[in-house]
């Protein structure tokens, strides 16, 4: 057998020792501190519970986003564990909070057209994360989204009203900064967002013909209002001459009819359970979001000998995926 030297053996002593020393510290005072050091690299404290919101690691009350950019932004647990997250913006001079449809990650990609149909008279926009742990629901502190700019590539400012006078001062001589903006913004009818809106930049003075696909949104159907009346607006035509000013157009999202299956399950013959067989699955419609229609039960003519119970109507899911449950008696 090979002598191990002095150094291997006062390297093992040391392992050792060091094995000894960690095997008397309780676990829960182990996990204590990885959670610290988990929370002081993240610049988090630990003694809350909820959910935070952070950018590149930290906690910011506001964070800069150029109109060319993207900012991410992270929602982080505290003491709890997240079953379910929503992204919300701030409608601007309201205390009303909407969901941004279908940002449901931990991560939150922050860009102008996000957030540019909510910025308010100071180009700032709010947002914020609801967590739902269980059976609880936790609403993070919000973070101000300000807007910067950049001026010809070069020349950046972050203060609204100075970028205004700065972009007039530059308009003035070269013609390249006068142009128009055409917006398409993407709502519910009870005004939360259902899509990030379109945007162009024009020359003003110049025509602008383009046909707009409206984004799909599962359960809903595109409209334009047009005096008391809604027009489909699955393609929405953008033909202008001579643009001027800024143009902006509003696609509502209305619920569309949706197909849904109703089970329909007959008493056994020889004990009190009910039995589901494939000849007694119908369908029935509704719209998205409303209570399923009355009358889903068959009748006595059409099930001789069996008489329905009373159900509970539930709501139409806009992916089609609810079923009614209808159970009968002999």
């Amino acid at each position: 057998m090979r002598r191990m030297n002095k150094r291997t053996l006062r390297a093992i002593s040391f392992l050792l020792m060091l094995a000894i020393l960690l095997s008397a510290i309780p676990f829960s005072a182990l996990a204590t501190g990885v959670q610290s050091m988990l929370n002081e690299a993240f610049s988090v404290s630990d003694d809350r519970v909820g959910v935070i919101l952070l950018h590149d690691g930290a906690e910011k009350e506001t964070v800069t986003l150029y109109r060319d950019g993207t900012e991410t932004l992270t929602a982080f647990a505290m003491g709890i564990e997240l079953t379910r997250i929503s992204w919300q913006i701030l409608i601007p001079n309201t205390t009303t909070w909407v969901s941004i449809y279908g940002k449901n990650d931990t991560t939150l990609a922050v860009t102008y057209s996000l957030v540019q149909s909510m910025l308010d008279e100071t180009e700032c926009a709010y947002i914020r994360v609801n967590a739902t742990s269980g059976d609880d629901v936790y609403s993070s502190e919000p973070v101000k989204i300000s807007l910067s700019h950049r001026i010809d590539g070069e020349y950046e400012v972050e203060d609204a009203a100075v970028f205004r006078l700065a972009r007039a001062a530059a308009a003035a001589s070269a013609e390249e900064f006068d142009t128009c903006t055409i917006v398409i913004n993407y709502i519910f009818d009870n005004g939360g967002i259902a899509f990030e809106p379109y945007g162009a930049s024009v020359a003003k003075g110049s025509d602008f013909v383009k046909s707009i696909t409206s984004p799909t949104v599962v359960g809903y159907e595109p409209f334009v209002r047009v005096g008391d009346s809604y027009v489909d607006a699955s393609v929405v035509e953008l033909n202008y001459t001579n643009v001027t000013e800024n143009i902006t157009i509003t696609v509502i999202y209305e619920p569309a009819i949706v197909e849904f299956q109703v089970h329909h399950h007959l008493q056994n013959l020889y004990d009190d359970e009910y039995s589901l067989h494939a000849d007694y699955i119908t369908r029935a419609t509704g719209l998205t979001g409303s209570t399923v229609p009355t009358g889903l039960a068959m009748s006595e003519e059409e099930l001789p000998g069996f008489s329905a119970l009373a159900y509970e109507r539930l709501t139409v899911a806009a992916d089609g995926s609810t079923v009614m449950e209808i159970r009968y008696n002999r």
